[in-house]
C-alpha cells in the first residue's frame, strides 16, 4: 500500500539531510499512513481496480454506511451474495452511490442509497433482520489530497523527533508540539486539525 507522505518530504520538515535516519523515518512513515486512515476512517491512497467487499444492509434504512472505504468508482453490486441465487443490483435502478457524482475535494462516496422497493429474501435477511450486499469497486482516493500528505509529513516527523513528547503542550499549529497516546505513537494536535473535516463515523456491519 503507498505511503500518505514521502522520505524527502519529512526529511525536509526536520531539516535533515544525511541518510542515517532514514530507515527509521520510513518505518515512521508506513505507521503514520496505517494511524491516520483508521484515525479518520478513511482511504486516502490508491488501492487499485475490481477488488470486491462485502458489508451490510440493514432491511428498512435506505443509506448503506460505506466507512471506512471509500470507493471512487462502483462497477458491481449484488444483494445476498452468499446465497446460490445472489440479486445482482441496477445502478440508478436498485442503488445509487452518494453523493450522487464522485466529485469534490477527494472524488470517492460515501454511502449507497438503496431503492425501497428492494426486499431481501435471504435466510441471513430473514434470521438476522440485515443481508449482505457485496460491492465492486475501485477503492480509494486517486491521489493523496495535499493537506493531508501535509498532516501525514508532521505526525511522522513527531514519531522522530525526540523532544517532541516531552513538550505535552499541545497548540493549534507546530505539529511538534502536543501529547503523545498510549504506546509512544500520536497524532499531532496541529495535524489532527487538518484531518478533522475529512474524519467519518465508523459503520457498523463490515463483514
Amino acid at each position: 500500500m503507498a505511503d500518505l507522505t514521502t522520505l524527502s518530504l519529512v526529511k525536509q520538515y526536520l531539516a535533515l539531510t544525511g541518510s542515517t535516519s532514514d530507515a527509521e523515518i520510513t518505518t515512521a512513515i508506513s505507521a503514520t499512513t496505517a494511524m491516520i486512515q483508521q484515525w479518520t476512517n478513511r482511504e486516502f491512497v490508491d488501492l487499485g481496480i475490481g477488488a470486491t467487499r462485502r458489508t451490510r444492509w440493514i432491511w428498512g434504512r435506505g443509506l448503506v454506511n460505506l466507512s471506512p472505504w471509500d470507493p471512487r468508482l462502483i462497477t458491481a453490486v449484488a444483494l445476498n451474495p452468499e446465497s446460490t441465487v445472489p440479486t445482482t443490483l441496477i445502478a440508478d435502478q436498485d442503488y445509487s452511490p452518494t453523493p450522487p457524482l464522485a466529485t469534490g475535494q477527494v472524488g470517492t462516496y460515501q454511502y449507497l442509497t438503496l431503492s425501497s422497493w428492494l426486499i431481501p429474501t435471504s435466510t441471513m435477511a430473514l434470521r438476522m433482520g440485515y443481508a449482505y450486499i457485496d460491492i465492486t469497486a475501485t477503492w480509494g482516493m486517486a491521489s493523496v489530497p495535499v493537506d493531508v500528505q501535509r498532516a501525514a509529513t508532521i505526525t511522522a516527523a513527531a514519531q522522530i523527533d525526540r523532544s517532541a513528547a516531552s513538550y505535552g503542550v499541545p497548540t493549534a499549529e507546530d505539529g511538534r508540539q502536543t501529547m503523545p497516546n498510549s504506546g509512544g505513537t500520536f497524532i499531532p494536535w496541529g495535524a489532527r486539525k487538518i484531518l478533522q473535516p475529512y474524519c467519518r463515523m465508523m459503520a457498523v456491519g463490515q463483514a
